[in-house]
């Protein structure tokens, strides 16, 4: 089994185990137990259980940044029937890293600094745009932060709470909810 596939294996575990227990909870002779693995395997790897978290929020956001990028924000009023684009992708995106979000998003059990480091990159790179695109004015603050939360919040109430709706339907709900009442330029 090559580097890779061993750090894989190690993150799940932990990821795992932080579902079930927390991450606080977590100790390096239980993880490698439940791995058949040598404690000098993991450290060939890890120095601890802070640096598996740190490793899976530090690859999750290069992957989120790099998603966010490559999209466009778009505001228009078909979007009140036909699911906008970007927020069905992030959805999808979301829906793919499921284990990851389930874990550290939890009140009890995650890393508590996950969800304000995600809303901090929501911030860098939608809000960016918006501005940009005259979406939103830069001294709408307020709309602002209600936007970034309202969208982040609605994706982790669905996930967190496994609502049966599919992400087009999800997508819909989420542009209707938080963009109806403005009826954005």
């Amino acid at each position: 089994m090559g580097a890779t596939e061993t750090k894989k294996r190690i993150q799940d575990a932990v990821l795992d185990l932080t579902m079930e227990k927390g991450i606080p909870e977590i100790n390096v002779t239980e993880l490698t137990k439940r791995l058949c693995m040598g404690r000098s395997t993991f450290y060939m790897y890890y120095n601890s259980v802070d640096d598996v978290i740190r490793d899976i929020e530090d690859s999750f956001f290069e992957e989120f940044d790099a998603f966010f990028r490559t999209r466009q924000v778009q505001f228009d009023d078909i979007y009140f029937q036909h699911p906008n684009p970007m927020i069905l992708d992030t959805l999808r995106f979301c829906r793919e890293r499921q284990k990851i979000l389930g874990a550290l998003l939890d009140e009890q059990r995650g890393d508590p600094s996950f969800r304000f480091k995600i809303k901090r990159l929501i911030r860098q790179t939608l809000y960016e745009h918006a501005v940009e695109r005259r979406y939103i004015e830069e001294e709408e603050p307020l709309k602002r932060e209600f936007l970034i939360g309202g969208h982040f919040e609605m994706f982790v109430y669905i996930y967190q709470n496994d609502l049966p709706l599919d992400d087009v339907d999800a997508a819909l709900h989420v542009y209707r909810t938080l963009y109806g009442p403005y009826r954005i330029k």
